[in-house]
């Protein structure tokens, strides 16, 4: 199942024009090939995280480690736990293609936004709208305290709104800026 995501996922973004994660050849731990490196994991909190690894500059192979089960972890089914955070921390690879440093609100909000693009059926990016709104006197890139995922997830308005107003390849045409 996971890997069907992923490859749903990746095809997508391939789709869209965006680079295709480096591969992680150049790492003596890849995994025995050149792969993204997908691994699955019992986390006591998060569901997912991206690390970059074995980087040229700012561009970065990357793997993945993601919640191994999702059973009681918020979501209507595991298969949309699965589809949710899958779909979303490949994107962070895919931004690692262009650069591994980017603002914390520029990356959560346009994992969350390839996410919705990939599988427009979840409510993962709707659910964190509240988070996002609730303190709307915060600039946008300034990082909120105590719990941030939902401030940073609901910040997916942004690139939505940048895509709505200015077409279709903007979040690709910001990532090749921010590469510059």
């Amino acid at each position: 199942l996971t890997g069907q995501i992923a490859d749903t996922a990746l095809a997508k973004y391939a789709a869209m024009g965006f680079k295709a994660p480096p591969s992680d050849s150049a790492c003596t731990s890849n995994g025995g090939d050149g792969k993204i490196d997908l691994y699955l994991v019992a986390f006591a909190g998060a569901d997912g995280t991206t690390v970059p690894e074995a980087c040229t500059g700012a561009v970065c192979s990357s793997f993945l480690l993601v919640e191994s089960t999702f059973a009681g972890r918020g979501y209507p089914t595991v298969t949309e736990g699965f589809e949710t955070v899958v779909a979303h921390e490949l994107f962070h690879a895919v931004q690692n293609a262009y650069d591994h440093d980017m603002d914390r609100f520029w990356a959560e909000g346009s994992a969350q936004w390839a996410m919705k693009s990939v599988y427009p059926g979840l409510t993962d990016f709707e659910n964190q709208l509240p988070a996002f709104f609730k303190d709307n006197t915060r600039s946008l890139d300034t990082q909120p305290s105590g719990v941030t995922a939902g401030f940073l997830y609901g910040s997916a308005v942004w690139p939505l709104f940048l895509t709505l107003k200015h077409g279709p390849d903007t979040v690709k045409l910001v990532l090749e800026a921010e590469a510059l």
